[in-house]
């Protein structure tokens, strides 16, 4: 008995289901269970050890909930066991009967599935081989309508396996061909990616521009691996651009992708090293069906080489500038096409007199001062030079001060590496001191040709182990201009190859590799043996023309190490080559410009020391450059300027102010051997990378200030030695003929008479020179006061007038005698008309009129005297104003004169700010004017 809390109250007997847990209770039925002990155990003996028992609820009796009742299993499995053996014997004798009737209808009924059966083995084989099976009949109807239906499906699957079995084989077939076209497909893609000399990429079109893939050759060009842009993980493709490229970069990217078009991108990239790169980037928006753009691809090159050449090419071209604009001579540079002037340097200001900016706007308007009588010749070799491209003139040219100045002027084509005309360069030099000085002088200046714009347009070409060609890219097609579809599956690379230079390189390999190479084995040889070869080619286009190329050839193979195809990948290198030759040809004008010219030319840096000294000053200052190169300038200076030079030009380079740099001027030079010397100096500052330089022109003007001395001195002599006895001489002269001392013989009177007038003209000729030479020396002076001009005219032309009455010749006043003051020495001005009025006077027939016309132009009054005479020979129109300049000096013996009036004049009529002029027809007569301002104070 248990209490509500299931403990024992009281125990009558042996319970082993409630005190055992070693074992399981199963329930029967109507509350009746059975416990049966775990193990290892055969039924019957479980069984056996088992208890049976029940449980029943009491509610009368206190402190008892449930009574227990257990019972053993044993005596009831043993009476089981009695009855047991009689009843398996008649099962077993029952079911025995059972089996073998069953056997001997199933024997019957299953003969015809026996015989499917049997027929079923082959089934499937005669299906795979595609043949027709056939089924046994049955004479029960189920079965035989069984066996025609599985003959209909056996028929059915063999037609049905055929069928697919061709299709198998089809597809096999196809995914064979179709597996090694991919594999060959990406061996190529591969080697063509990582040969490529530059960077291929993907990226997102989002904020960070989100790398998806870049290839692996950005280390080269950046210093950082390609797995570092890949999502951005390490760093952004962006974090490498210049800054100041940055902004300009993402514009035209996001401008390209919203105009639907592509972009081609210049900018710079800062290297892990430190060092800046410059790219050159093409690339394009790819976008999906519906228009959203899904990537951005695209290619970066590494153009750093070509910008370094573009920038000391245009270092080089800066010098010469430089170096054109301290010459004394006019160069100028026209295009072919349409005679546009590109360049002039000032030169041309200061012997044309016209700026510059009137030639660039009219390139034709400095032959408006071309003298007439020159004009049809200049026009003839005009009419050949535009057709042949050049000529050699010289002719004369009259500036706007009246000056007449002889030019020889050259010009001759600049033709590109193809033998066509670009350019027209040409020279003019100021020959009118002495025409054929320094005729073997010429600058040849040759510019570059439009660079191709090759960096992007990369030439791909692939071929296959035989050397024919199965991949021709778009850039092969721009560089060689064949299609793809003329060579491709036909041709070989030999087609576009110098065959020169493959025989030549195929010499070259034979002796390296010990045994024959040649044909397309020359191009395959070295990256059979290490991979990839590098070398320079000349590629022939099919127009025939020749293009310098850089070809990268590389073995193309499979995933088991064979060679399947070789890819080239060509770069055009003509804009490097053209670039490299421009240098050099450069450097050979510029080193033969300063090798040859006469005046000295130096360089020096900010802080004074030489750069370069050209042979014209080694041969002023005795030094040799080797031996004066990187000393300080000022060893070439006397003191005190050399110990003033170095704080000069301190204090120029802080303040930008001047006392030098920029003038000409006269200076004294120190020679190595010590010899103080004079010479003319004139310094310009360049910049070149960013640095300044000076450079500085030195003549030696030794011999001319040696001439200058003896020209002073002589004239001193004729002052002081000469005049003095003349002036006596020539008054006792004058005493005599004029009969003081009574009449003399008629010979004699002849010969006092010649003497006298040839005193006089000695007289005229010193007094002349002394003008000269105080004009030479800026000792002449002025007395300028405000004039009343007509009274001053008048006055010379009335003082004059006897002299016109002794050569039959009248002086006559015309125009319109303006009542103006000027501001001038009168003593001055009646000499120099007294001078014109002289000449006009001499040189007139007689009988004739000499005209002086005064007339007001503008601010300035011209006057104008006007003879009959001879005129002036066109041979001596640009000596007239020459000291003893005469154009016929048997006339000058006959007419008088010493040739040095005009020459006065010139100076005289500059020095009180007016100028002088004539004009003339030979044969005609001569007209000499000269202006002054009026009231100029």
């Amino acid at each position: 008995m248990l209490d509500r809390d299931g403990q024992i109250v009281i125990e009558q007997g042996q319970l082993i289901a409630i005190d055992n847990p070693a074992g399981e209770i199963k329930q029967l039925n109507e509350g009746l269970a059975i416990w049966l002990p775990y193990g290892k155990l055969a039924a019957m003996d479980r069984w056996k050890r088992g208890r049976y028992l029940t449980s029943l609820p009491l509610t009368d009796i206190t402190g008892v909930a449930r009574v227990h009742i257990e019972q053993d299993a044993e005596s009831l499995v043993l009476d089981f066991e009695k009855g047991r053996l009689p009843l398996f014997l008649s099962l077993a004798l029952l079911l025995l009967s059972g089996i073998i009737v069953s056997y001997l209808l199933s024997r019957w009924l299953t003969h015809s599935l026996r015989n499917l059966q049997a027929a079923s083995f082959g089934l499937a084989d005669a299906i795979g081989n595609g043949l027709k099976p056939s089924l046994p009949a049955s004479p029960i109807m189920e079965y035989d309508n069984l066996s025609k239906a599985l003959n209909q499906m056996a028929q059915r699957l063999t037609n049905s396996f055929n069928e697919q079995s061709e299709i198998l084989a089809n597809l096999e077939q196809q995914i064979q061909a179709r597996t090694v076209d991919l594999k060959k497909n990406r061996d190529q893609y591969q080697s063509l990616v990582s040969n490529i000399p530059g960077i291929v990429y993907r990226c997102k079109l989002d904020e960070n521009w989100t790398m998806l893939y870049m290839s692996a050759i950005v280390d080269s060009i950046s210093g950082y691996p390609a797995s570092d842009f890949i999502d951005n993980s390490v760093r952004s493709y962006a974090s490498i651009i210049h800054p100041d490229d940055t902004e300009p970069v993402e514009r035209s990217v996001y401008e390209a992708v919203a105009s639907g078009t592509g972009w081609e991108l210049e900018y710079r990239i800062l290297h892990k090293d430190g060092t800046i790169r410059w790219a050159y980037e093409k690339g394009t928006a790819i976008a999906n069906s519906s228009g959203k753009i899904d990537y951005l691809d695209g290619f970066v090159l590494d153009i750093t080489d070509r910008k370094q050449a573009e920038a000391a090419l245009r270092e080089s071209e800066e010098k010469q500038r430089h170096i054109t604009e301290n010459i004394r001579e006019v160069f100028w540079l026209r295009n072919a096409d349409n005679n546009r002037l590109i360049y002039i340097n000032p030169v041309y200001e200061k012997i044309w007199g016209r700026s510059c900016q009137s030639l660039y706007d009219n390139p034709n308007s400095f032959a408006e001062s071309i003298i007439e009588d020159d004009k049809p010749v200049f026009f003839q070799k005009m009419n050949q030079y535009r057709h042949s491209g050049q000529f050699d003139l010289e002719y004369r040219i009259t500036t706007p001060d009246g000056h007449i100045r002889w030019v020889h002027a050259q010009s001759f084509p600049v033709r590109d590496n193809n033998g066509q005309v670009i350019r027209h360069a040409g020279r003019a030099v100021d020959i009118t001191e002495n025409k054929l000085a320094e005729n073997e002088r010429k600058r040849v200046t040759h510019l570059l040709t439009s660079v191709l714009n090759a960096a992007s347009e990369m030439s791909i070409i692939a071929t296959d182990v035989e050397g024919i060609i199965t991949t021709f890219n778009l850039g092969a097609e721009r560089m060689l201009g064949f299609s793809s579809a003329e060579v491709i599956g036909k041709k070989t690379p030999a087609l576009f190859h110098k065959a020169e230079e493959v025989v030549t390189r195929g010499l070259e390999l034979s002796q390296e590799f010990g045994r024959p190479v040649e044909g397309f084995r020359v191009f395959t040889e070295k990256p059979e043996h290490e991979g990839s070869e590098n070398r320079e080619w000349t590629y022939i286009r099919k127009d025939g023309r020749h293009i310098p190329v850089s070809l990268v050839v590389t073995t193309m193979r499979n995933d088991k190490g064979d060679i399947t195809g070789f890819l080239g990948i060509a770069q055009n290198i003509a804009e490097r080559k053209h670039a490299e030759a421009a240098l050099k040809e450069q450097s050979r004008h510029t080193k033969a410009i300063l090798d040859t010219i006469v005046d000295g030319i130096i360089t020096i840096d900010r802080t004074g020391k030489i750069g370069s000294f050209n042979p014209a000053a080694e041969k002023i200052f005795g030094y040799e450059a080797a031996e004066i190169a990187g000393r300080n300038i000022k060893i070439l200076m006397p003191n005190p300027y050399s110990d003033a030079h170095d704080s000069y030009l301190r204090h120029y380079q802080s303040t930008g102010i001047a006392r030098i740099i920029g003038i000409g001027r006269e200076v004294e030079g120190l020679r190595k051997n010590g010899e103080l010397f004079p010479m003319e100096l004139a310094i310009s500052e360049i910049t070149l990378q960013d640095q300044a330089m000076y450079v500085g022109m030195v003549r030696d003007i030794t011999e001319r200030k040696r001439i200058d001395r003896m020209k002073n001195e002589f004239v001193a002599t004729v002052s002081h030695e000469l005049r003095t006895p003349l002036t006596s001489i020539s008054g006792a002269l004058g005493l005599l003929n004029g009969g003081v001392l009574g009449e003399l013989p008629k010979p004699v009177h002849e010969i006092i008479s010649i003497a006298y007038n040839n005193s006089r003209r000695l007289a005229i000729l010193i007094d002349d020179l002394l003008d000269m030479e105080k004009i030479a020396g800026g000792k002449l002076q002025f007395d300028m006061q405000k004039q009343a001009l007509m009274p001053l005219i008048e006055q010379t032309i009335d003082a004059n007038r006897t002299y016109g009455i002794g050569r039959r010749v009248s002086l006559i006043l015309t125009g319109e005698r303006p009542k103006v003051d000027i501001y001038t020495d009168a003593q001055r001005l009646q000499q120099v008309l007294s001078n014109l009025l002289s000449n006009a006077i001499k040189f007139s027939p007689d009988g004739s009129d000499v005209k002086i016309h005064v007339k007001q132009i503008n601010e300035s009054i011209r006057i104008t005297v006007a003879d009959r005479g001879p005129g002036i020979p066109n041979g001596f129109r640009d000596r007239v104003f020459q000291k003893f300049a005469q154009a016929d000096a048997s006339d000058t013996r006959k007419k008088g004169g010493t040739g040095l009036g005009l020459a006065i004049s010139k100076e005289l009529i500059e020095r009180m700010g007016g100028r002088i002029g004539f004009e003339s027809i030979e044969g005609e007569g001569a007209s000499f004017y000269f202006e002054l301002p009026i009231r100029k104070v």
